[in-house]
């Protein structure tokens, strides 16, 4: 909320953010959800969705960019990359996505696989940052952070690379019935 307020948008833009564990939105009450790289943390994402959609207006949108997997849960890459994940993880395939949004009659618009180029970026941040750590002086107590998450991109792009982790966006519509 206060991004929209701080924007000077609050009146037209309400943001409202999302707690899983005590969901508190209004039934039918918002015309898009956006739920960006998080439904992968979630061991009941189906639970959470069925909250989300129902907080939809009849017609509204739901956008989902998260992290799929391709049904192959003894990929070592994936076990790797599930592993170096700071909390559990459970990603999804891209079938159980269409399921869950069929169920709570939303029409699939958009279920596009964007890895190559989610991890181009990846990819061109890394290129970009590695070569500051090399003349900037790095506070004493950052460098095990950052350590930890080139880890966790080093397994993350891997598993991408492997194919057995992809990064999708989802789009779909709330049907008005």
């Amino acid at each position: 909320m206060e991004m929209s307020e701080f924007q000077s948008v609050a009146d037209k833009a309400q943001i409202t953010p999302f707690d899983p564990k005590k969901p508190e939105l209004k039934i039918r009450y918002y015309e898009a959800a956006l739920v960006r790289e998080a439904l992968y943390t979630l061991a009941d994402k189906e639970a959470t969705l069925n909250d989300v959609i129902a907080a939809l207006k009849p017609e509204g949108q739901i956008v989902i960019t998260d992290y799929l997997y391709d049904g192959n849960s003894d990929d070592p890459h994936l076990r790797r990359w599930l592993e170096a994940e700071p909390a559990p993880a459970y990603p999804w395939t891209d079938t159980a996505y269409k399921k869950a949004f069929g169920s709570n009659n939303v029409v699939v618009r958009i279920c596009e696989d964007q890895t190559d180029a989610y991890r181009a970026m990846a990819l061109n941040g890394r290129n970009d940052f590695l070569p500051r750590m090399k003349t900037d002086e790095i506070p004493e107590n950052l460098v095990q952070p950052l350590l930890q998450e080139a880890e966790l991109w080093t397994r993350r792009l891997a598993a991408m690379e492997s194919s057995a982790l992809r990064y999708y966006r989802i789009v779909g519509i709330k049907n008005s019935v």
